[in-house]
């Protein structure tokens, strides 16, 4: 990098700390406009006139929208203010790619800091520049393109210009169930079908398993019977997501199963519109989960272990939104093994996967949230057997996967005040017979094989993902409509997988863990 691009992200990373520390709307969006003509700037000095266009137009773009605003102000938070600076001074230390990715986080720190819809979709357009200014030299469309942003605010724009649409829209019913048990099937059947002819898609016994498994869990998600038609989601959610997620999983590069995860968060979001404020919620963290995700992707290639770090937290934030996502996200995460020092960084994002898990939990009282905090710290068991590298720690890791999937279906079907319902939540925390005591067993085993020292923080990870859980199981009161007995198939399937499993299935589960990529 010429130290004229060097000097242009630096003015970039400081109009980032005055984005930050900006209370007017109006001149928010001016100084992330701003930005981007920098970045178009940069880009132009480095012979890259394609790249140019496409920042002046969205510089244009950001202009556009901003002149529609009403006049309005957020305050400055001064601990958001605090941090920003902090990572702007880090950035500063680490130079290239440091400032680009300073820009980028600053970006996600607004997301984070700003209540405001329209100061959370300017701060994704502000990490959307960050990604342009890393990206320079890695030749990819995708990375340029402000689909995150464009994402945000379609959301947004949709939300206030069509308030009225879910009233209009169909609900889902058994559409979308019929749907999700033909991906199912057609999962069952990955790994005797021939290879597909095109390159880019590629399902390996690993990507095979996943799929089933994201399936399953997406079949009881969109089952009918455990849905009023008051809070049913939109026709074809839940089935879009399950076909994204789905093709995130099969389709290898990793820009291009970044393409499919983009479909995946926004069918997420759009599930959730029954609740307007929650659908709200899912896609502005989908939306920051992307960005962080993309910079590592393509953006960060000479940027050692941060290009890994980025992409596995960007997939982990993922991971809140729906189960077929978490299990999505574990499956991509655990493909960064082939990174130099991935192994230790795979450890460390299973062991924060849990505390944040168990930290929300803890501060988080509402039971609605409590299986997804709860399946995103479990998937981040699984993700930390990955790390610990030996093929036993991936069987374990596997089952974990497996067993986690079976548990989330039983929470997903099971009936409120019903004893499915405490019988599948305590097993979600790890407590016998059902759910998920087996394959902990084995992932610890697997760990004080492999690195006794390890043991003691996973204990304390499991620790504060099942006491929370246990503390607040639902007592035994009047169960509600009868609907179906179907609850109880993937509880009997957990003790038959934990105890019971069958030769031909387990050396099936085994080969695919052999097979990790």
């Amino acid at each position: 990098m010429t130290m004229l691009a060097q000097g242009l992200t630096g003015l970039a990373l400081a109009l980032s700390v005055v984005l930050l520390g900006t209370s007017r709307i109006r001149t928010a969006a001016g100084v992330c406009a701003a930005q981007a003509v920098v970045a178009a700037c940069m880009a132009a000095v480095l012979s890259h006139p394609w790249l140019a266009a496409i920042q002046l137009v969205f510089a244009a773009a950001i202009a556009f929208v901003a002149s529609g605003l009403p006049p309005q102000s957020a305050r400055v938070q001064p601990v958001a203010l605090g941090i920003g600076a902090a990572v702007a001074l880090l950035a500063t230390t680490l130079l290239d790619p440091g400032l680009a990715l300073g820009v980028a986080l600053l970006g996600a720190v607004i997301v984070a800091a700003r209540a405001p819809a329209a100061w959370q979709v300017l701060g994704l357009a502000a990490l959307q520049n960050g990604v342009v200014l890393a990206a320079m030299g890695s030749g990819l469309l995708i990375p340029v393109l402000p689909l995150v942003p464009a994402v945000a605010a379609g959301g947004l724009w949709v939300a206030g210009r069509y308030p009225g649409i879910l009233q209009r829209w169909p609900r889902a019913g058994w559409i979308d169930a019929i749907g999700c048990i033909l991906v199912l099937l057609l999962a069952l059947t990955l790994q005797w079908l021939p290879s597909p002819p095109w390159p880019m898609l590629h399902i390996d016994a690993f990507g095979a398993v996943a799929i089933v498994l994201l399936a399953a869990v997406a079949t009881a998600a969109a089952c009918p019977t455990r849905q009023s038609s008051a809070t049913a989601p939109p026709a074809g959610a839940r089935l879009l997501v399950v076909l994204g997620a789905a093709l995130a999983v099969a389709l290898q590069p990793m820009p291009l199963s970044w393409l499919a995860l983009v479909v995946a968060v926004i069918a997420a979001a759009a599930a959730a519109l029954p609740h307007p404020a929650e659908a709200w919620r899912l896609l502005r963290l989908g939306c920051l989960g992307l960005g962080v995700a993309l910079l590592g992707t393509a953006a960060l290639p000479e940027a050692g272990p941060w290009a890994p770090a980025c992409i596995i937290v960007g997939l982990g934030t993922l991971g809140w939104l729906a189960p077929e996502l978490a299990l999505t996200a574990a499956v991509l995460i655990v493909r960064q093994r082939d990174v130099a020092s991935a192994h230790a960084l795979l450890v460390l994002a299973g062991l924060a996967a849990m505390a944040i898990a168990g930290c929300g939990l803890m501060l988080r009282r509402d039971a609605e949230r409590l299986p997804a905090w709860a399946g995103f710290g479990q998937a981040g068991a699984a993700v930390f057997a990955w790390g610990i590298g030996t093929p036993d720690a991936h069987v374990a890791a596997i089952l974990h996967l497996v067993m986690l999937a079976l548990t989330q279906s039983a929470v997903l079907l099971a009936r409120d005040g019903g004893l499915d319902r405490i019988a599948a939540l305590a097993g979600l925390a790890g407590v016998p017979p059902f759910g998920l005591f087996s394959s902990l067993a084995l992932i610890v085993a697997a760990t004080a094989a492999r690195s006794p020292w390890l043991v003691l923080p996973l204990a304390v990870g499991l620790g504060m993902l099942g006491w929370p859980i246990l503390s607040r199981l639902p007592r035994l009161g009047p169960v509600s409509a009868p609907r179906s007995q179907l609850d109880w198939i993937p509880l009997l399937l957990l003790l038959v997988a934990g105890f019971a499993m069958p030769h031909p299935v387990f050396a099936w589960l085994r080969a695919a863990a052999v097979a990790t990529p």
